[in-house]
């Protein structure tokens, strides 16, 4: 195959090579195409909607200068300053700036935003953005969002993270090392962007930290980096639990019972720094909502936020028992209404997501799919809407002595 491909291209001059002047050969079904640096062997029985799209650096850039994005070159990629694509803004975050990357060899881009993640080809990228004007990119909305890459994709989710790998985690955090992590969490220094998360509730979400490899999705390579592990737990159902006989070998009772066991575990780099290392291991994991172990069978309130810091900061004010949305504000997932049915005295409970705009809007379509007979809305700007906290780990850090107006006082959606 390959000698009969060089007696067909032996013509190809040097100066084609260097101009990536497009040359084909075809035979009945196979088409041969030689461009660049470039060699494609394609079926011509397939559709026309499969062809690859091919694109040069300079195609890229061109389109990126005449639309006026900002961007930067990083190695082999373009990192967008602005995805024009992220639901969720906040650009004033440094964080939440260059997390779109452009492949300029192929074109594929990925925005690493746990809450946009959108993907795929250059073809896919132009289609976006004929429907979003670049200049909206900083002063206003995107008209329409591309479908996210969530983690509730049809799939095969039946992998269980190690009960004895998160146990070092969690020890870590017991002996408090590394220091520098583990004072990140406790801490009220505010300049530093610290938690303020008390040791007693840390123990009792089961939260583990570490010095660890992780894969940097900026850098594209393994980095060492400080990590905070959130454990997952799923909710057994009741022929499980009837089943469920709990050894009293101290690891698995440590974190699994009769109601519930750890499936997975959710990885996040420390401080806004690092913010964007965020990963649910292992791949394929069984689901898992993070501080399910807090809800006891006949658990009657629950605080339901879009953050892991956010439920332990609400936990803390209140000792309402709080879990996080696994993936998001924008995407509340069905297991966890299959769930929250189970808990059959469970008549109220309080959704506290980002007191924004986007926010606001999501929490009422949870509130609606929840059931407003049993939801109430914390939105604490309503009542000063001059300073207000935006969220529960604001709440913990500035406003603490305000938590319990902001509860009387939340809302119900009808």
């Amino acid at each position: 195959m390959l000698k009969k491909l060089s007696q067909q291209y032996q013509k190809i001059s040097m100066k084609s090579f260097y101009l990536g002047i497009s040359l084909r050969y075809s035979t009945n079904k196979i088409r041969y195409s030689f461009r660049s640096t470039r060699f494609i062997v394609k079926n011509q029985e397939q559709n026309e909607s499969s062809k690859i799209m091919m694109i040069t650096k300079e195609e890229i850039i061109s389109f990126l200068k005449n639309n006026k994005i900002a961007y930067r070159i990083q190695r082999s990629y373009a990192q967008l300053q602005f995805c024009p694509f992220c639901i969720k803004r906040n650009f004033d975050e440094l964080s939440n700036q260059y997390t779109m990357g452009i492949n300029l060899k192929n074109g594929m881009y990925n925005c690493f935003r746990s809450s946009c993640q959108s993907k795929g080809q250059w073809k896919d990228f132009l289609q976006q953005m004929t429907h979003n004007d670049p200049k909206l990119i900083v002063d206003g909305p995107i008209h329409s969002i591309p479908k996210q890459n969530n983690q509730e994709e049809v799939g095969i989710y039946d992998q269980k993270y190690e009960l004895f790998q998160f146990h070092l985690h969690y020890q870590r955090m017991k002996l408090q090392q590394p220091k520098f992590i583990y004072e990140y969490l406790i801490g009220n220094n505010w300049d530093k962007n610290q938690r303020g998360i008390k040791e007693e509730v840390l123990n009792k979400y089961l939260v583990g930290i570490g010095q660890d490899e992780v894969f940097d999705p900026q850098l594209k390579q393994m980095v060492m980096a400080p990590l905070i592990y959130f454990p997952m737990f799923r909710l057994l159902s009741q022929q499980q639990q009837n089943d469920n006989d709990i050894q009293n070998e101290y690891i698995q009772s440590k974190y699994n019972s009769q109601l519930y066991e750890l499936v997975s575990c959710k990885l996040r780099g420390m401080g806004k720094e690092n913010k964007y290392i965020q990963k649910i291991e292992p791949k394929n994991a069984m689901k898992g909502i993070f501080g399910l172990n807090l809800l006891t069978k006949n658990v009657k309130q629950i605080i339901l936020t879009e953050g892991e810091f956010d439920a332990m900061a609400a936990y803390q004010m209140t000792e309402i028992p709080s879990i996080s949305l696994p993936y998001g504000i924008a995407h509340f997932p069905n297991f966890l209404l299959e769930w929250i049915n189970e808990y059959k005295e469970l008549n109220n409970i309080y959704i506290w997501v980002d007191d924004d705009e986007f926010g606001r809007v999501n929490s009422n379509k949870i509130a609606s799919k929840i059931g407003n007979w049993r939801t109430r809305i914390i939105q604490p700007s309503l009542i000063n809407n001059n300073q207000y906290p935006k969220d529960a780990n604001d709440c913990l850090r500035y406003y603490p002595d305000k938590i319990q107006e902001y509860i009387s006082k939340s809302i119900t959606v009808k």
